[in-house]
């Protein structure tokens, strides 16, 4: 059933859209499959691209 009283949700964003075609083909890597759910977290999640972010879900939190 749709509420008639409430907005459509926004698309997504043209960058959520991408960064979610990156994490589905990294997800797809039987191998990397942690780091796309690092990546899914961070990107799509918390919407962080900071570069401390990215390093931590391509290589892991505990690398220096």
């Amino acid at each position: 059933m749709v509420n008639e009283n409430q907005p459509p949700s926004p698309a997504p964003s043209v960058s959520a859209r991408v960064f979610a075609a990156f994490v589905d083909a990294v997800a797809e890597q039987p191998d990397l499959s942690e780091v796309a759910e690092r990546l899914r977290d961070g990107l799509l999640v918390r919407n962080d691209v900071s570069e401390s972010s990215l390093r931590d879900a391509l290589f892991g939190s505990d690398q220096p």
